[in-house]
């Protein structure tokens, strides 16, 4: 739902200084309430997601023929990340299975066809219906926090000072680092990578993905997925292979994100700063 009509909803419930008239919340209204206290897209990591995302599939009944290639759901992962990183993956399959049940306004039907514009079109009718539902509930002081962090832009301050903490004690070969975290620091303007070192980036995450791909760690690819991924990027054109820069793209910017924050963490050690930002 729009964080925005949220917040208006919920102001909407104390009218100068009286109670609230607050009728019992319907069935799916107190899903509504548990799916707005579970963990914000925008700090779940790939995994968590791309379940959510499987459940969405299988609710509105996507076969296994059809399913999205691996290029395919990380464009997925990208927009779900970028348009819907204040709502819930509980969130999110609440929103597939109303819709699924026709409780919501929108033909949930997919032809087969599970992409960008129909996951926005079902969340958006979501929000609708979302914002109108949450006037009737009774929101807790835990609820209102989630509103009230979830509202406007994302802010990945947390998650960026988490980062830095890790990168004192170099613990990043198994942190989930969000990509958007580069786009949010390159936004501030805290951080701008020439296009010459950005290339030089891709092309080790070309590397990395490579070697992951041969590693046997990726259990979700089939073998003929994997000798056809790495085959795609060990062509001399995989430059203009789109669905492989894609995901090149992101895990550059993963990189990235990392030996920033190792530089960052430096700088503070240098300046006799903590792992929390306390002087020592």
């Amino acid at each position: 739902m729009d964080r925005e009509q949220i917040n208006r909803a919920a102001q909407h419930l104390q009218v100068e200084g009286q109670a609230p008239t607050v009728r019992t919340p319907s069935v799916d209204g107190s899903l509504l309430s548990i799916a707005l206290r579970a963990k914000a897209i925008r700090m779940a990591s790939d995994e968590t997601l791309s379940e959510a995302i499987k459940y969405c599939m299988a609710v509105v009944g996507i076969r296994a023929k059809n399913l999205p290639t691996q290029e395919e759901k990380a464009l997925l992962l990208s927009f779900i990340r970028r348009h819907f990183a204040g709502n819930t993956t509980a969130e999110m399959k609440l929103a597939f299975d109303m819709a699924a049940a026709g409780k919501l306004s929108i033909d949930a039907r997919a032809f087969e066809n599970f992409t960008c514009i129909y996951v926005a079109s079902i969340m958006e009718a979501y929000r609708h219906w979302a914002s109108n539902e949450v006037k009737q509930l009774q929101l807790d002081d835990s609820q209102k926090r989630t509103v009230s962090e979830q509202s406007g832009p994302v802010d990945w301050s947390d998650i960026w000072d988490e980062c830095i903490e890790r990168a004192f004690s170099d613990d990043f070969n198994h942190y989930f680092t969000p990509s958007a975290i580069y786009d949010w620091l390159e936004g501030k303007g805290e951080i701008s990578v020439p296009n010459v070192d950005k290339w030089g980036f891709i092309e080790k995450a070309r590397t990395h993905y490579i070697q992951e791909l041969k590693s046997g760690r990726r259990s979700d690819l089939s073998i003929a997925d994997i000798k056809s991924l790495i085959d795609r990027m060990t062509r001399d054109k995989w430059r203009l292979d789109q669905g492989i820069m894609s995901r090149l793209v992101n895990i550059s910017k993963q990189l990235i994100i990392k030996e920033y924050a190792k530089t960052c963490a430096k700088k503070r050690l240098d300046k006799g700063i903590d792992s929390r930002g306390d002087h020592q």
